[in-house]
């Protein structure tokens, strides 16, 4: 238990502010970056904008620091630009970048060829055996996917007889943190639970490297408690405390939960004061502060469920609302409703494991998809996003059957690098389609100004990234357009409605907060 005491002295500690270095204007932005010995030598297709300049004055002076600029705005330069400096000061960076998946590995080569052409950049990608050779290379930027930095950190051991886990290898770790002065973290959230590996290896590195930079647009979705790790890997606990426990016991209220543990709920009345402490080591510029974004228009394609998908739906919908609190009657049968909505269901066999799909006959969302892909404009490109595997062969297929040449990322795309270079490049290659959990993050496809949500995550924060995707610096269309296909009177409604207000319907129905 905290004292009130040790809250109070908490909340009342002076820190600092770098709110100030947005007033001033671009004369004096550039008057300060006149004054930097040597003075930076920016490239590339166009100078810094105002945001960057004051991100890049911050990060010349501080040695950690975490940059909440919104998405799409050319977080990746300023890093680059920051540590193409280090170099020019002559302090021989050794940057380790991270990124949320292999597809951003080549978004981030490309940009350091346009900024940082000085940058000796290195893709770590492939078997682990390979990154360790290449970690070996002499160069300024090495850059990695956090799962790939997992691998490369971690053996597996036995788990049980036929399963294993992974375990953090000190010698492995430590071999490898030795390497770098100096870390970036692209996609901060990647951290943002305190038992996870990544957040574990991470924490490492931050004790033994000095220069460390966090870039994120969307810092956290509902819940404030995920910004902790994020600050503490930047100052150590200088900003929200050096336990999670303070920064708890100080901005949020405490509750036994149903299913056990503790459930924290942020104290709305202390929102400003959070905003005044994130400013000691953070600061935020929302889109509109920094360029003029292309206009986004929001279209809704409802749909309606077929007579032999109702008659699961209702079953499925009964089933969820007896659950009274088991967990996994919960989970599946939410998961079900979701893909009946998308023309199937999932199966799986209690005693062997097996997994099957019902496929329904008619597929109203898969009738509108390609319905919106046959009106797109000439020349034009979309991205469709989805959440199930199963969505992605089906959509494939169809556009495979029409003749309509199209990409994918996807957990089993071998090639993203290429998929994403043929469908950037080539005009015949029209649409894109990515699949959530391994697109959402980081890529820039401002090539389409054109998005349909087939599946829409439920994590607000997963959909805002997945919005900026097209709708960000460099996208040269006056509009762009995102379609969420939903299927009427369904989760399908419910998810945007809470989406709309910062909210996971899952995680709501999990805890008891909503109903279906």
């Amino acid at each position: 238990m905290i004292s009130r005491f040790a809250i109070k002295k908490f909340l009342s500690r002076e820190l600092e502010s770098f709110d100030w270095i947005k007033s001033l204007g671009s004369k004096e932005l550039l008057a300060a970056v006149d004054e930097l010995e040597p003075k930076p030598q920016f490239v590339g297709p166009y100078k810094p904008y105002q945001h960057q300049l004051v991100a890049f004055l911050i990060g010349t002076f501080m040695p950690g620091f975490l940059y909440l600029l919104d998405l799409g705005v050319g977080k990746t330069r300023i890093a680059l630009d920051l540590i193409a400096y280090r170099k020019l000061k002559g302090d021989q960076p050794k940057f380790l970048v991270l990124v949320p998946n292999v597809a951003n590995i080549e978004d981030w080569i490309i940009d350091a060829k346009a900024y940082a052409p000085s940058l000796v950049c290195v893709p770590l990608d492939g078997p682990s055996t390979d990154r360790r050779q290449l970690l070996k290379r002499t160069a300024d930027l090495f850059i990695l996917n956090y799962a790939g930095l997992v691998a490369l950190c971690t053996t597996l051991q036995p788990k049980s007889e036929d399963k294993r886990k992974r375990v953090i290898d000190r010698e492995k770790m430590d071999g490898i943190i030795g390497l770098f002065n100096g870390i970036v973290l692209d996609e901060s959230t990647s951290i943002l639970h305190r038992s996870s590996l990544t957040y574990k290896i991470c924490n490492q590195f931050a004790r033994h490297i000095d220069l460390r930079y966090a870039l994120t647009g969307t810092p956290f979705g509902r819940d404030p408690q995920a910004l902790w790790t994020q600050f503490y890997f930047i100052d150590r606990g200088e900003t929200l405390g050096k336990t999670l426990g303070i920064f708890r016991a100080a901005f949020f209220t405490q509750k036994k939960q149903f299913w056990g543990g503790y459930e924290f709920t942020f104290k709305k009345e202390l929102t400003e004061k959070l905003h005044r402490v994130l400013r000691n080591r953070s600061i935020f510029y929302p889109a509109e502060e920094c360029i003029d974004l292309p206009e986004a228009v929001l279209v809704t394609k409802h749909v309606r469920l077929t007579s032999e998908m109702k008659v699961y739906y209702g079953k499925l919908a009964e089933q969820l609302r007896l659950a009274k609190g088991n967990f996994r009657i919960v989970q599946n049968s939410f998961l079900n409703m979701r893909q009946i909505c998308s023309g199937f269901i999932g199966l799986i066999d209690d005693e062997s494991g097996d997994r099957a799909q019902i496929e329904f006959s008619e597929n109203p969302k898969l009738d509108v998809l390609l319905s919106l892909i046959s009106e797109l404009p000439t020349e034009a490109k979309m991205v469709v996003f989805y959440e199930y595997i199963w969505s992605g062969n089906q959509i494939s297929t169809a556009l495979m059957a029409k003749g309509i040449k199209h990409e994918r990322l996807w957990g089993g795309q071998k090639d993203p690098k290429g998929a994403l270079r043929r469908f950037r490049e080539y005009p015949e290659y029209r649409i894109l389609l990515v699949n959530s959990k391994s697109g959402a993050f980081g890529l820039n496809l401002q090539i389409a100004n054109y998005m349909a949500i087939y599946e829409s995550p439920t994590s607000p924060i997963i959909r805002k990234q997945i919005e900026r995707r097209i709708r960000r610096s460099g996208q040269k269309a006056k509009r762009c357009f995102y379609y969420d296909i939903v299927m009427k009177d369904t989760v399908d409604e419910r998810i945007l409605t809470y989406l709309a207000e910062g909210r996971d319907l899952f995680s709501a129905i999990v805890k008891g907060e909503a109903q279906v």
